[in-house]
């Protein structure tokens, strides 16, 4: 295992400023510093309140590296948990004391090891903490603690030494050990030249504090810490995109380890139902690394078992909502049960409401906020729910859907979640800076370069939208480099489908070059744009750019835009590539079958006169199943307005027309007619769902192109009418 794959298989704090994810270092060093600079040598004790998880003890791990810089700072970390009983903790500080100074020491000075002698029996020549003491309680009772206290002061004061005593986890001790620590800090917090530096949870610690020293009078344990706590100090909170990044990273290694890649569309509904659901319940690193540990084991055990979507996300609830997970599990069934109707004392009705009841108990105590959180997840992961809480129905013809793509709502599934992880989407504005100022400086290949190594899979929203904001203040040359180099690296941003395409990462990418494009000097302008048709890869960004160049008109004029002529010769230079792609429409259709339509409308529209129609016709001369092919490739794309999933949807007049501008539809018809036989019999138009889709798809046509002519007779009489 490599030592990147071990950090995200540790829950170890860290201990050097290099590895500080959550900007915890500053906060540690300037209470470091504060302790190591007091010209006060009264003792002073410093509390760090921080909830289980958060980090207390990677900030006393930088304190005591801070510390360590400071040649007159002993620093002295004491570990609470390795004693059994009182008795035992006390002798184990005052030894640890002891060695922690003396080894300071020069050798002529005396030592606290010496003064400790005298409470141990002569088992050795040197007294160690493994060493029987007749009553390091009765000691600390008499007048010898005062004899210890001036010893100590003596020998820091002579050596000028000052002493910080570390202790950390004292909020996971035992009542009884918490009593004991609190009360060697209160015999002990008045030595001149030490400094305590304590780390817990005061909430946790009041409360275990206020049956020892306030006879459980309420708020007596946060009494009791006010007077011995001098500087009560808050933790940092965690930055929220920090936390959102570390836990996305150890998302990313988890499924990288288990040899897992998530498609884009699969990528964006992770992300979109962490966020609604997850996030407003991860609060500490601890969760986020217990988060991604889980997934490290919990991906590669139901690899290609499971729908990895719902796999990380049942697991995210796992992490933030314990109490539901358990509800879940317990009850699988009644999270799958179809929801037919909501009459009054129906079965539906009374599932209704033991469902609404057990979700409610599990997510007592949370605010209105996460419950709603909670709630949105819910109905994401198990669709039914959205009748409980709404009025979205889910039939039994979903089930077939549902174990297709092995989702945790299938009762084929379920049990196997049971059984037994953000991507990055974040870039430093420093990086971003850095590369455009370079990119006025240096070549396209460089700028590309340096593109690469910036824009990952999971960042390339932030790093578009970055680079975005800063096209108003950026240079000529470097709004010109970074556009070719943007565009000749496309490939690196997801394409993904969505019910609007300029809300994908590709088209953002497409509006940003647009953008550095019109910063140019008119007189540069075309030249540029038609570089950019030259380089774009892959050759469909080319056709997203062209989409959004600017265009200058008398009706709607931009000083900023192209105007038709040069629109058209820009077009030109992606027609030819288009025409001339290696391997033809076969190849065009393996590589972009969900931009074919674009890429045939660019090359008819922008190239030689019927050259798109004379290859096309060809083509499926060649090969009359290439026909099927090419429709299939303008069907448009459905959305379901309830599951958020995408489905081919019917081929309809619109589509007609729009294969009809690029290859005469009788050389389809005819290359159909090839293929199936019944073609001809189709008196309405097909919307049946039982065929297949080819040969729906081909009805679907067939009806279109012998209605064709009623369709322009309906046209010109809404002409004449009009």
């Amino acid at each position: 295992m490599s030592e990147h794959v071990e950090a995200y298989s540790s829950d170890a704090p860290v201990n050097h400023p290099d590895n500080d994810v959550f900007q915890r270092w500053p906060f540690a060093q300037r209470v470091a510093q504060v302790i190591a600079t007091r010209k006060d040598k009264s003792s002073i004790v410093v509390g760090i309140d921080g909830v289980w998880g958060e980090g207390k003890t990677s900030v006393l791990n930088f304190i005591k590296h801070e510390l360590n810089q400071h040649s007159h700072i002993v620093c002295m970390k004491f570990n609470p948990w390795r004693f059994g009983d009182e008795e035992q903790l006390l002798k184990g500080f005052f030894f640890d004391l002891a060695k922690s100074v003396d080894q300071s020491l020069s050798t002529s000075t005396e030592k606290i090891g010496d003064f400790l002698k005298r409470f141990a029996k002569p088992v050795g020549a040197a007294v160690g903490q493994g060493e029987v003491v007749d009553s390091i309680g009765n000691m600390l009772g008499s007048a010898d603690i005062e004899e210890l206290r001036q010893r100590v002061e003596k020998i820091l004061d002579d050596q000028d030494r000052r002493v910080v005593i570390l202790v950390d986890d004292i909020d996971r001790l035992e009542k009884s050990e918490i009593h004991a620590i609190f009360r060697l800090v209160k015999l002990t917090a008045d030595f001149k030249n030490t400094a305590y530096v304590l780390a817990f949870d005061h909430e946790m610690v009041a409360s275990a504090l206020q049956d020892r020293f306030g006879s459980g009078q309420q708020g007596a344990g946060k009494a009791f810490l006010e007077k011995i706590i001098q500087v009560p100090l808050q933790l940092p909170e965690v930055n929220r995109d920090s936390l959102r990044k570390y836990c996305f990273n150890g998302i990313d290694e988890a499924l990288a380890q288990a040899g897992v890649e998530l498609a884009d569309s699969d990528v964006q509904l992770f992300v979109r139902n962490f966020t609604w659901g997850l996030e407003k319940r991860l609060q500490t690193p601890r969760q986020a690394k217990l988060y991604s540990n889980i997934l490290t084991f919990s991906i590669p055990m139901l690899k290609d078992e499971v729908n990895y979507v719902d796999l990380m996300l049942i697991e995210g609830v796992r992490i933030c909502y314990p109490s539901l997970y358990d509800t879940i599990r317990s009850n699988q069934a009644l999270f799958l049960k179809e929801v037919r109707g909501r009459d009054y004392g129906t079965t539906s009705e009374r599932h209704i409401e033991k469902l609404k009841s057990l979700i409610s108990e599990s997510l007592e105590g949370l605010n209105v906020d996460e419950i709603e959180a909670a709630q949105e997840l819910l109905k994401y992961l198990f669709p039914r729910l959205q009748a409980v809480y709404g009025n979205t129905h889910f039939g039994t013809d979903w089930d077939n859907s549902w174990a297709l793509s092995k989702r945790i709502c299938s009762s084929s599934y379920i049990a196997r979640y049971f059984s037994y992880t953000i991507p990055v989407d974040d870039v430093s504005d420093q990086l971003i800076t850095e590369f455009i100022e370079k990119s006025s400086e240096m070549n396209v290949d460089y700028t590309k370069n340096e593109l690469i190594k910036i824009m990952k899979p999971r960042n390339t929203e932030a790093v578009i939208s970055k680079i975005s904001q800063k096209t108003v203040s950026m240079s000529d040359r470097g709004s010109r480099v970074i556009a070719v180099a943007l565009a000749s690296s496309a490939k690196l941003i997801p394409n993904t489908e969505s019910g609007f395409s300029f809300f994908t990462p590709f088209s953002h990418g497409a509006m940003l070059v647009s953008d550095l494009v019109s910063k140019i000097p008119t007189d540069e302008r075309s030249s540029l744009a038609k570089e950019i048709m030259y380089v774009a890869e892959p050759i469909t960004f080319g056709y997203e750019c062209l989409r959004w160049f600017k265009t200058h008109t008398e009706e709607k004029p931009d000083p900023k835009g192209f105007n038709l002529q040069e629109m058209d010769e820009i077009g030109r230079t992606l027609a030819k590539r288009i025409s001339v792609f290696e391997g033809g429409v076969t190849s065009l259709i393996d590589e972009f079958e969900s931009n074919l339509a674009a890429l045939l409308y660019t090359w008819n529209k922008y190239g030689e006169a019927r050259e798109a129609n004379e290859r096309i016709t060809s083509w499926l001369d060649e090969n009359p199943d290439n026909a099927i092919q090419l429709l299939l490739c303008y069907l448009p794309t459905a959305w379901g307005l309830e599951s958020g999933l995408s489905y081919k949807a019917d081929f309809e007049l619109d589509q007609y027309k729009a294969v009809s501008k690029v290859v005469d539809p009788e050389v389809i018809m005819k290359a159909l007619n090839r293929v199936y036989d019944d073609l001809s019999d189709v008196d309405e138009y097909p919307r049946s769902t039982e065929t297949s889709l080819q040969l729906r798809t081909a009805k679907q046509f067939s009806w279109l192109h012998k209605n064709a002519h009623q369709f322009d007779e309906d046209a010109e009489q809404e002409d004449i009418e009009e």
